[in-house]
């Protein structure tokens, strides 16, 4: 009889059989639910990344936009086509955009960048809700628009218009699916391979094995997906864990590599929203952030806060006479021996031009001010050796106090810029308080200036004369 014909070997291929169907039955639900889980969240992790290149692409636009309409502002104003298509040249440089163009008020084209500027003059509709202080962005098939306005306050004086492709993007989103592409058929492959090894073994080892390709092979992926969804919440300090040196490995290495990028780039972009890229200092919107928040302090714990508003005099002169490059040298050493004055706790800042404010925090009167003001002025003593000259500056400051001279932080800086301007009367090189003679002094002024300019279109001066 042959041996295939025994009972115990047709029971025991039969319930080897059984064995064998179990066994695939449960290997294929296992991998069923495995692929279909990866799958999911494959498409989520590029979904999600997506989304969080897209919105920490918008947020740095929208920060830059409000720091360039600053910079922007006094070539703008002046029609220094030279000076606005430098300031082009560098926004090139760190946005690579397909094209950048200052517009005046109406629309209309004042440079392109370029030395020829062909775009001088065509006119561009402007988005209507465009205000500002809150530049715009507008996204288009072929990547997005930035608007921002160019202006001091709220009186504008032109805008500025990059257009931006979605080319970066794409090259990212097509590299990470690259890479998770090869993670998935990597997968695959190991887990077909152990499939049939498992088929070779017993069923308990099968189904151990299956459970444990499943946890090892989706908890690196359910990771991703969860440190993504942290990026686009904005927080960028997460980290993957880098398990491998597998495929997975090198994903979750490429993931943390570009985060540290994005995270980098946006410290850049704070810092060139808030600090001065000339002397460092903290710029017109940080400055306003600070004044603000030391306001609220004083408010709060009933102390003073010292606004000063500093100006250099003969600065125009020397900045004609001996150009840009000198001016900028000394504004940069003027800023250094201010630095060295003031504590660390205050705030000294650029506001633009040859302007600069400090903000003195924590003050029970006005004594120490005296000395503050008299250390700023003595500090322009020495010349300012620069490019082989001996420079010599002063300072003109103007002193308003919180809230004894006004409550309001826009009244607060409008004192204290009046003061600077009473102190420059008096001569080069002095400071004075804000007192409400010096507001009825101006106001006089003004008053007295409008009569003059009714007198002057009501011909009345002429008439007296003759």
């Amino acid at each position: 009889m042959s041996p295939l014909r025994g009972i115990s070997v047709r029971y025991t291929l039969f319930i080897a059989s059984i064995l064998l169907a179990a066994m695939g039955l449960v290997l294929l639900l296992a991998g069923y639910f495995v692929f279909e889980g990866t799958n999911s969240l494959r498409a989520d992790l590029t979904e999600s990344f997506s989304s969080v290149q897209i919105g920490h692409d918008i947020d740095a636009l929208r920060a830059s936009g409000a720091y360039l309409g600053d910079r922007l502002f006094d070539p703008l104003y002046a029609l220094d086509v030279s000076a606005l298509n430098e300031e082009i040249a560098r926004i090139e440089s760190w946005l690579s955009p397909d094209s950048v163009l200052i517009l005046d008020a109406d629309g209309g084209v004042v440079t392109d960048g370029t030395r020829e500027n062909p775009e001088h003059g065509r006119r561009y509709p402007l988005p209507g809700d465009l205000s500002p202080g809150a530049p715009l962005v507008e996204t288009v098939p072929s990547g997005r628009l930035v608007y921002f306005t160019i202006g001091y306050g709220e009186a504008i004086i032109g805008y500025a218009r990059i257009a931006l492709s979605n080319a970066r993007n794409r090259v990212l989103l097509q590299a990470m699916h690259t890479r998770v592409a090869g993670a998935w058929q990597s997968f695959v492959r190991r887990f077909v391979s152990i499939a049939w090894i498992s088929v070779l073994v017993t069923v308990v080892v099968s189904l151990l094995i299956g459970w444990r390709l499943s946890v090892s092979l989706s908890r690196p992926l359910r990771d991703m997906n969860r440190v993504v969804e942290q990026y686009a919440a904005g927080n960028l300090e997460h980290k993957l864990p880098e398990r491998s040196h597998d495929e997975l490995g090198r994903l979750a290495r490429s993931l943390n590599q570009m985060a540290s990028q994005q995270e980098r780039a946006r410290d850049q972009l704070m810092l060139l929203a808030n600090y001065d890229n000339l002397t460092r200092l903290p710029n017109r919107h940080l400055f306003y952030d600070r004044l603000r928040l030391a306001i609220a302090k004083a408010k709060r714990g009933r102390c003073q806060v010292a606004l000063f508003f500093l100006d250099l005099d003969r600065f125009k002169e020397i900045n004609d006479a001996l150009g840009h490059d000198v001016g900028d040298e000394l504004l940069s050493g003027v800023a250094a021996r201010l630095s060295a004055i003031v504590r660390d706790t205050d705030t000294l800042a650029r506001m633009g031009g040859d302007e600069f404010t400090l903000i003195v925090e924590g003050i029970l009167d006005d004594r120490p001010l005296h000395s503050i003001a008299r250390k700023m002025i003595d500090a322009f003593g020495p010349p300012f050796a620069i490019a082989g000259r001996q420079l010599v500056v002063s300072v003109s400051i103007g002193i308003a106090i919180y809230p004894h001279d006004a409550e309001r932080l826009e009244t607060l800086i409008k004192h204290a810029d009046t003061a600077m301007y009473a102190a420059k009367a008096l001569g080069p090189g002095h400071f004075r308080f804000f007192t409400r003679e010096l507001q009825e002094i101006a106001h006089r002024r003004l008053a007295l200036a409008h009569v003059l300019r009714r007198a002057v279109d009501r011909h009345e001066l002429d008439d007296r004369a003759s």
